[in-house]
């Protein structure tokens, strides 16, 4: 038997180690136990169980017997006979069809390629498999594993996701919200927004009713562009810039311009902007909360904002704000309930308006199935705005779902 001090350890992965047992049987300085000579089975133990030994120097096999029972493993082969207690043992874990290997702390080794016979001595030993091995094997174990990861993976975007984001949100500094903000302005100023015809009168009286109502809420800016695809449609960016097209300042009186104005303060005052962008870019929001690396948001933010959809808690949340900050200013909650109920008309007009080169209204009852619906975009083409340069889709409903219930509360509200 090689001593172990010569021998290079072996490893093997996925092995557990018996320590419930002393180490008896072997030959040495105590003179505890003598091996069994080859081929007899220890008192009750279970015989006939064919392995492959290796003494962990040399890379020749040997064919042996192995024998096992309550208190030891013994080995016996033409040139190798040897036995160790299970406290000496690494045993390799169980699984359905593949081989398993008995490890000895001086290096050797036992491969036993068909395992059946020895599954069933350990297993009439008491010597059971732990319960992960067990769960390993079972396939309806293996199913319910994967859903609850599916599940789990589900439940992180619906609720961790966005709690992530709002805190993230809310922690950063001024200097990112700035930079964002300037980085999407000029990319919707490149390939969006055009420059607006708005008189530079209204556009004045506009700005002073903003500074009005916002005078306590820190730097808000409010900029005036031509909407292109957008259409009739108001948004803020994370830093208090406002911008509204010269579609809805066409549509609204300037009393209901400023309903929409407080609205888009409370986005601002929320910061629901930013913890949408940080919903959406996932990679973003690690690496800015963990690296301090905003490289990747300003990427990204841009691309986000002009596909940008509120959810219906944020609407609520900017609404009820919205309500309140028109109350403070002495004004009603109708201010903006009535501009919603004009952009709500004005939706359903676009979407309703005669057929492009007919003259005719659309038909109703059963759409025509070999015509694609234009009302539903394709799922399979981006959203770049090029099928719609009048900006039939991309109004103001894009971007703020949820009309009537949020009439009806801000209604509720004024009651």
């Amino acid at each position: 038997m090689t001593d172990a001090s010569q021998t290079p350890p072996y490893q093997q992965s996925g092995t557990h180690r018996d320590d419930g047992l002393s180490r008896s049987g072997e030959s040495g300085p105590s003179g505890a136990g003598t091996p069994p000579t080859a081929g007899a089975p220890a008192p009750g133990g279970v015989s006939d169980i064919e392995g492959f030994y290796f003494d962990g120097v040399h890379s020749r096999r040997h064919v042996v017997r192995i024998t096992v029972d309550a208190a030891s493993l013994s080995i016996h082969g033409e040139t190798v006979s040897r036995t160790e207690p299970w406290s000496a043992c690494q045993i390799s874990e169980r699984t359905r069809h593949g081989p398993r290997q008995i490890e000895f702390s001086d290096g050797a080794r036992v491969a036993i390629p068909e395992p059946g016979a020895f599954n069933a001595a350990m297993a009439a030993l008491g010597r059971s498999d732990s319960i992960a091995v067990r769960m390993q094997q079972s396939w309806r174990i293996a199913l319910l594993s994967l859903a609850g990861c599916v599940l789990a993976v589900a439940a992180a975007y619906q609720w961790l996701l966005p709690w992530a984001a709002g805190v993230a949100a809310d922690q950063m500094p001024r200097s990112v919200l700035v930079a964002v903000s300037d980085q999407v302005m000029e990319t919707l100023d490149d390939y969006v927004l055009k420059p607006s015809a708005l008189t530079a009168d209204r556009q004045a009286k506009l700005r002073q009713r903003l500074a009005d109502i916002s005078q306590k809420l820190g730097p808000a800016e409010l900029l005036f562009r031509d909407g292109g695809k957008f259409g009739a449609n108001a948004f803020a960016l994370p830093s208090g810039k406002i911008i509204v097209t010269d579609q809805l300042a066409s549509m609204l009186n300037d009393e209901q311009i400023v309903g929409v104005l407080a609205h888009e303060l409370g986005h601002v005052v929320y910061r629901h902007g930013m913890r949408a962008v940080l919903q959406k870019s996932v990679v973003a929001l690690v690496a800015g909360w963990y690296f301090g690396d905003i490289s990747s948001l300003l990427a990204g933010s841009a691309a986000a904002y002009a596909n940008l959809h509120y959810s219906r808690d944020f609407e609520f949340e900017a609404d009820a704000y919205g309500a309140s900050l028109l109350r403070a200013n002495g004004m009603s909650p109708t201010l903006l309930a009535g501009a919603l109920e004009k952009l709500e008309a004005s939706h359903v007009h676009r979407r309703a308006k005669p057929s492009e080169g007919t003259g005719e209204p659309k038909a109703e009852g059963k759409p025509d199935v070999s015509k694609p619906d234009a009302s539903k975009p394709d799922a399979s083409k981006p959203d770049t705005g090029k099928d719609n340069p009048d900006g039939e889709d991309n109004d103001y409903w894009s971007t703020h779902p949820g009309t009537a219930e949020r009439i009806k509360r801000l209604l509720t509200r004024e009651n």
